[in-house]
């Protein structure tokens, strides 16, 4: 899997760039709204739909065998239509899951007023929600890399596990140099693919801090496990 905390950087950022092109070629179109309602209650809409079948195809060849990754939507229940030998050890505790997907979609809808125009245009709605899909699949993948931040951590450092306050641990976990890097960096490309540099201020920024959160819950986790381990 990954080796280490600068692996796991290096995969962030190619990520980061995969989420800034795929913000740039979203603000091509329309805000579109319509694509995110529903017309009756229990009824899905048009970006569900598309996140659930573009899920159905990562499982069917093989994403979801991997133990660290898991879907947005409900699973299809086919599985994978290819067989492959899987790495030993997943490099973090499969068993802890933070479902972080309902923050994901509600920022990323929310971003579209400043992303995109107003207005609505029915003939760009496959490309656009297509788009969409596959932005908050990239941002789900992204800010869950933070479990892998955080093993690292732990693993560097074992009194993370002693800190029971989430202000202080949260504290201890930031890296302001990092954050600065990835948000100068991710500013740079967005201005050299004509991508507003306060967008991708804004949505870097988001993402940091909620993968910050999601690094806390993992090490509040982990520690809840250790000591059920030991009853």
């Amino acid at each position: 899997m990954y080796r280490g905390l600068q692996d796991v950087r290096e995969r962030l950022d190619l990520l980061d760039e995969d989420i800034l092109y795929q913000l740039r070629k979203r603000s091509r179109y329309k805000q579109n709204p319509s694509l995110y309602q529903t017309a009756t209650e229990g009824e899905a809409s048009f970006l569900q739909i598309a996140l659930s079948t573009l899920e159905d195809h990562h499982e069917a060849i093989g994403r979801y065998d991997f133990p660290d990754q898991r879907r947005i939507t409900p699973s299809s229940g086919k599985g994978s239509i290819i067989k492959r030998k899987l790495p030993a050890e997943a490099g973090i505790d499969t068993s802890i899951h933070i479902d972080i997907s309902g923050e994901i979609i509600k920022f990323y809808t929310d971003s579209l007023s400043k992303l995109c125009a107003e207005g609505d245009e029915p003939f760009t709605h496959g490309e656009t929600v297509a788009c969409d899909a596959l932005t908050i699949l990239l941002l789900n993948e992204r800010i869950s890399f933070g479990k892998y931040v955080a093993q690292s951590k732990i693993d560097k450092d074992r009194s993370l596990l002693d800190i029971t306050d989430r202000d202080e641990l949260t504290e201890r976990l930031r890296n302001y140099k990092r954050e600065e890097e990835v948000l100068s960096r991710a500013q740079s490309i967005a201005v050299a693919n004509g991508l507003n540099h306060g967008i991708a201020y804004d949505f870097f920024k988001w993402i940091i801090d909620t993968t910050i959160h999601l690094e806390v819950d993992y090490i509040f986790e982990s520690r809840a496990r250790l000591g059920n381990s030991r009853v």
